[in-house]
C-alpha cells in the first residue's frame, strides 16, 4: 500500500490524539453551556427577588412580572 491508513500503527495515535481532543473540546463545551445556563438562573433569581421585594416595600411592581420570571427559571431548571 502506498498511502497511509488509519490502520497503519504509526497513523493510529495520530488519529486517536485528534479523536480525544475533539472529546475535550466537546466536554469543555458542554461545561460552558452548563455554567452559562447557571449564571442566567442565578441572574433570574436575583431580579425575582429584587421584584418581591420591591412589591413588598409598596413599589409599583406587579405580580405578574414575579410570575414571569418564575417561569423563566423553571424553563432555565428544566435546561440544565
Amino acid at each position: 500500500m502506498g498511502s497511509a491508513s488509519w490502520y497503519d500503527p504509526a497513523v493510529r495515535p495520530k488519529v486517536y490524539a485528534i479523536e480525544k481532543v475533539v472529546d475535550m473540546a466537546q466536554t469543555i463545551n458542554t461545561k460552558l453551556t452548563l455554567i452559562v445556563h447557571l449564571l442566567s438562573y442565578n441572574d433570574l433569581l436575583v431580579k425575582t427577588l429584587e421584584t418581591l421585594r420591591a412589591k413588598f416595600l409598596g413599589f409599583s411592581e406587579s405580580a405578574e412580572s414575579v410570575s414571569g420570571l418564575v417561569s423563566r427559571i423553571n424553563e432555565e431548571i428544566r435546561t440544565i
